[in-house]
């Protein structure tokens, strides 16, 4: 237990270290919010996300079915609902986990997801992979499931709501409004995926995973904003997942 929680505080606590330049700036850039409990939200929300995802090195009540972290994903997709259904204030409309899209939001996603092929097919082939239908059941289904579930009900649902209630949505692009809650979800989520994190110290930072999911961050968000649902973006994730997968 006391290694589980050195691994949450030490990941958490290095996380929201590494973001705090990026909220002094939005801070300094943006009008004074009218209350500060948004911020106080974020940090404990991502806080208990990890220490969910992290639950299974002390509790395992669904087994990790090829090798893949299914308890940690379900749980992630989990408390974002218990949130809608039992705190007052978080709404589906404003997290972003309503089914109502704006007009045209589909046919948006179906195009990012056609840009997404184009560019990132060739990118994959000059790095050296090549295209395999050799892929293991639970990889596949993992992939096409969990990761845009969890990922998108938290990082571009509940935590981007918080950001957009503190800093506003003061900019445009392409159709959809978006503030510093798109810049710093992006950043997290590049963290997230290229940091090594041992205790409270970093083992090793991998440059180009980290590049690559901020830049997925940044879709995924504008996705959010431009369509008004996560459902979209959880759609386009998981495809982007299972495309990814047939590179190896």
């Amino acid at each position: 237990m006391e290694n589980y929680l050195i691994s949450v505080a030490g990941t958490a606590g290095i996380y929201l270290a590494c973001l705090i330049p990026l909220f002094a700036l939005a801070f300094l850039t943006s009008p004074k919010p009218a209350r500060l409990t948004p911020l106080f939200l974020f940090a404990v929300f991502l806080t208990l996300d990890i220490g969910l995802i992290f639950l299974f090195k002390v509790i395992t009540v669904i087994p990790g079915w090829g090798g893949w972290n299914w308890q940690g994903k379900l749980l992630e997709l989990s408390w974002p609902l218990l949130l809608l259904a039992f705190v007052p204030g978080f709404t589906a409309s404003a997290t972003g986990l309503s089914f109502k899209t704006i007009q045209g939001s589909w046919r948006v996603m179906t195009i990012v997801c056609v840009l997404y092929a184009i560019v990132n097919t060739p990118l994959q082939l000059l790095l050296g992979a090549h295209f395999s239908l050799h892929v293991k059941l639970p990889e596949f289904l993992y992939e096409a499931t969990m990761p845009g579930l969890g990922e998108e009900f938290v990082y571009r649902g509940v935590l981007l709501a918080l950001l957009n209630e503190l800093f506003g949505r003061p900019w445009k692009l392409l159709g959809a409004r978006f503030g510093w809650g798109l810049v710093i979800t992006s950043v997290m989520f590049g963290l997230l995926h290229g940091l090594d994190i041992h205790g409270f110290s970093v083992h090793h930072i991998y440059w180009v995973e980290m590049i690559f999911a901020f830049v997925m961050g940044v879709v995924l968000a504008w996705l959010r904003e431009r369509t008004g649902s996560v459902w979209p973006g959880v759609a386009f994730h998981n495809l982007a997942n299972v495309m990814n997968i047939l590179f190896v």
